[in-house]
């Protein structure tokens, strides 16, 4: 299960910033290929437990948080000499640093969909605090462990 979520993070990181526009969203065809990926996902998965954990992963925000760890270029160097790539990953999408961190200065407003967005009742582009999706993103990993 940790290998798909890994490889769903790094996936939506290229494909998302390729496809993004100048506001940093991605097209309506991006989204359907990002729903998509889940059906080879689903049969990778061996069992049910595993299916609904990365479900659970995906819902509690586990997969987003993993998704900004791509958007460190360190991290990515790191990953690119470890896994011995004679190139290294795209820095692609998130070029301008400002955005990315008044986002997180200002809680995340795209995270209306999970558990707490749902419950809390908010809506899209109104922002949630980074320590409340945190505390989130625990529970998901608490509940698939």
């Amino acid at each position: 299960m940790i290998e798909c979520a890994i490889a769903y993070a790094l996936i939506d990181y290229l494909g998302y910033g390729i496809v993004q526009d100048e506001q940093h969203n991605a097209s309506l065809s991006y989204r359907v290929f990002q729903a998509a990926l889940w059906i080879p996902i689903m049969f990778y998965l061996d069992t049910w437990y595993d299916r609904i954990g990365f479900f659970i992963l995906w819902w509690t925000f586990v997969l987003d948080w993993l998704y900004y760890v791509f958007t460190i270029q360190p991290f990515m160097d790191m990953l690119a000499r470890a896994l011995r790539l004679r190139f290294g990953f795209p820095r692609v999408g998130w070029d301008d640093w400002e955005d990315t961190e008044s986002d997180f200065k200002n809680g995340i407003s795209h995270a209306y969909w999970t558990p707490i967005g749902i419950l809390a009742g908010f809506k899209k582009n109104e922002a949630i605090s980074i320590p409340v999706l945190v505390i989130q993103s625990f529970v998901g990993v608490y509940l698939v462990l």
